[in-house]
């Protein structure tokens, strides 16, 4: 059973990923929610504070899924997969984004609260990467053209912008080549 507030959460976070954070208000919650505008300002006061909640949220969520991934394996190849698996999941589930690089393109317009979340999660993702490319590079002996926080935040930009290009077109096999392409260069002979 899901309580009015996950529900505000989980409807305002499917508004974001679909229109971004600018094109909602609580009025459209309260439809999908079934009750009244009144009752989301008792949970959220502002526009600002259910933002910062679902951004929050997602990253919590997303930093939880990486972690069990974690526990159920250590191969960083099939890691990469997973991480990218997440992506594409996404964009599968009618044709959303990610939450955070959709709120990245608002970034601007949004309040400092909500902006913290945002850098927090590519912060927290960048790190996550950059040590499993780290290990990958070192275990493997592979060479990278830049350091492995870099070479993270370039994986993360050609998931983000392969989001953006799958969308823009309406065909997730865009998605699909540009991240098989960024997958590729992590993986040693003989992997798949």
């Amino acid at each position: 059973m899901h309580s009015a507030k996950s529900e505000i959460i989980h409807h305002a976070q499917v508004m974001i990923q679909k229109y971004g954070f600018n094109d909602f208000s609580f009025r459209d919650i309260a439809e999908k929610v079934g009750i009244k505008s009144s009752s989301i300002h008792y949970h959220f006061p502002t526009k600002a504070d259910l933002g910062r909640a679902v951004a929050e949220n997602y990253r919590q969520q997303f930093l939880a899924e990486l972690h069990q991934a974690e526990t159920e394996n250590d191969d960083p190849v099939k890691l990469l997969e997973f991480f990218t698996s997440q992506f594409r999941r996404t964009l599968l589930d009618g044709h959303k984004m990610c939450l955070c690089g959709m709120l990245s393109a608002e970034s601007q317009s949004l309040p400092e609260s909500m902006t913290e979340v945002i850098r927090s999660f590519f912060n927290d993702c960048i790190n996550w990467l950059s040590a499993l490319l780290k290990r990958q590079k070192d275990t493997h002996n592979l060479v990278y053209q830049a350091d492995s926080e870099t070479e993270a935040k370039l994986f993360i930009a050609s998931l983000e912008g392969g989001l953006i290009i799958a969308k823009g077109l309406g065909d997730v096999n865009v998605f699909d080549k540009i991240s098989d392409v960024a997958l590729k260069k992590y993986q040693r002979h003989g992997s798949s």
